[in-house]
């Protein structure tokens, strides 16, 4: 896979843009809902309604729901399934900026990983 631009290294954005990154989350469609409802930022929000007729769909139905995902598993090529827990850290009340933090959720998972990372 070719490096992502700057302006497109976004879960959201790959997840519902890009196929491959997509077929990596195997639990994309209980988590895509969750998603949708997180971003503050307009731009995002009318980029992805106008490349992605899912997110165009959902955003038209309202299927989305606040509820923070606790889990996220990744689909690696060639290492499997990795389980993470995470948490979001944001950079003020009004700012749009947050850090997300993942952490393996189990041994199985941090022993797949480098062991730098």
């Amino acid at each position: 896979m070719d490096a992502i631009p700057f302006e497109d290294r976004n879960t959201l954005i790959q997840c519902l843009t890009n196929p491959e990154w997509r077929r990596r989350l195997p639990d994309w469609e209980v988590d895509l809902p969750r998603l949708i409802a997180e971003p503050a930022w307009k731009n995002l929000v009318k980029r992805l309604r106008q490349e992605s007729e899912l997110f165009e769909r959902m955003w038209k139905e309202h299927d989305v729901s606040g509820e923070r995902i606790v889990l996220k598993r990744y689909l690696h090529p060639d290492v499997g399934l990795l389980r993470f827990e995470f948490s979001y850290l944001y950079l003020g009340r009004r700012s749009e900026i947050s850090l997300a933090t993942l952490t393996p959720a189990d041994e199985e998972t941090a022993a797949k990983l480098p062991s730098s990372f």
